[in-house]
């Protein structure tokens, strides 16, 4: 069962992303916490720190590395929502921030994915689908963002309206989206 939810979410991205699949992880939330396993289903032990991390409603997490994350997080302290689908979906304003528990709950208060100093990143998601779009999103709006840059940047959303459009996105489609695949 496993395997083939990562296999599903491994084909859902490679069309998609320009990410490094041997540093992809898949974390599957249980009562236990959260396990992560790499492209091949092996469980990774590496992660564990992320076991206790605490976020209502998460099932599904990927931790992945890719060229064009690794370009934003050398250049921007935070990755602000400019686009209405990365607000909705991703969150107002993602942070950057250091790999440990309490830096990663406080991030992801008000986002569904945080970016790590020293590289990578996790994406959270309600269910498998969810969270394979938030990542293909994640990696689109980063190379916007760095082609955007050379021409001059982009127009970033509002903040209320982008918390605004996280907000409705998480009361009512992806409530819908989960009531659908039960």
């Amino acid at each position: 069962m496993i395997n083939q939810r990562i296999t599903d979410l491994i084909k859902t991205l490679s069309s998609s992303t320009n990410l490094d699949y041997s540093k992809l992880r898949i974390g599957f939330k249980s009562s236990q916490g959260v396990t992560f396993y790499d492209f091949k289903g092996n469980i990774d032990k590496k992660f564990e720190w992320l076991n206790n991390l605490v976020v209502p409603g998460v099932t599904t997490i990927i931790y992945a590395e890719s060229s064009n994350s690794q370009q934003i997080i050398q250049t921007e302290n935070s990755l602000k929502a400019f686009l209405d689908d990365m607000a909705q979906l991703l969150g107002p304003a993602l942070q950057i921030t250091n790999k440990n528990l309490s830096d990663v709950e406080k991030a992801l208060a008000n986002n569904s994915t945080c970016l790590f100093q020293d590289g990578g990143y996790i994406v959270t998601g309600r269910n498998d689908n969810e969270v394979g779009l938030a990542v293909i999103l994640l990696e689109k709006a980063c190379r916007i963002k760095i082609l955007a840059n050379e021409l001059g940047g982009v127009k970033y959303l509002e903040p209320d309206l982008a918390q605004f459009d996280h907000q409705n996105y998480l009361e009512h489609y992806s409530h819908a989206q989960c009531e659908g695949d039960k």
